[in-house]
């Protein structure tokens, strides 16, 4: 029930890829980035200061897991936000976002959103020290010297790498995998 949160705002999804000239797919338990801004997306004046509380619901009423990446009150808000399906070549699926209650607690849940096929997701958000991963496994990370932490990137957060500079991942065996097992590795580099 959500009758103590005065706003709603509907956030409908573009799953049509007519662009590349190829039928697109349902989307299953898919993590999607809702990215905010003071313009047209949200009035932060009728938000709590570190977004406690947003909340998201499928279109059917279901309570969402989400992750605030970002929330820079009053500019920017990255949230990322598990959806349980996108239908392929719809223009009109949709979620519901609510806000508005001065009385709510965090309702985030970083591990809900990326399920376990996800082994690590870091998300650079850090000043210093250890970079978390968002996941269940807890993967947590360590850089090395000459990092530049908290850089703004192609969209959320950074780390800009130096001569003999690294990322160190933890010493976990969810990163070992054999000669046929399925994996990819997604990262947005800029050189």
């Amino acid at each position: 029930d959500y009758s103590a949160w005065q706003y709603r705002k509907k956030v409908t999804f573009d799953n049509t890829d007519a662009t590349l000239g190829v039928t697109s797919e349902n989307l299953i338990n898919f993590p999607v980035l809702i990215k905010l801004d003071s313009g047209s997306d949200i009035d932060y004046s009728k938000t709590m200061n570190s977004g406690e509380d947003i909340r998201f619901t499928d279109s059917d009423g279901t309570v969402l897991s989400y992750e605030i990446e970002l929330w820079d009150d009053g500019n920017d808000a990255w949230l990322w936000v598990q959806v349980p399906q996108i239908d392929g070549g719809s223009s009109t699926d949709y979620i519901y976002m609510y806000y508005g209650n001065a009385g709510a607690s965090s309702g985030e849940s970083a591990v809900d959103v990326w399920d376990s096929d996800y082994t690590a997701i870091y998300h650079f958000s850090e000043a210093s020290g250890t970079i978390y991963d968002s996941t269940s496994y807890a993967n947590n990370s360590t850089a090395s010297n000459n990092i530049t932490y908290s850089q703004t990137g192609g969209f959320g957060h950074s780390i800009q790498t130096g001569v003999g500079s690294y990322v160190d991942l933890s010493d976990s065996t969810d990163f070992e995998f054999n000669a046929n097992d399925a994996f990819s590795i997604e990262s947005y580099v800029y050189q």
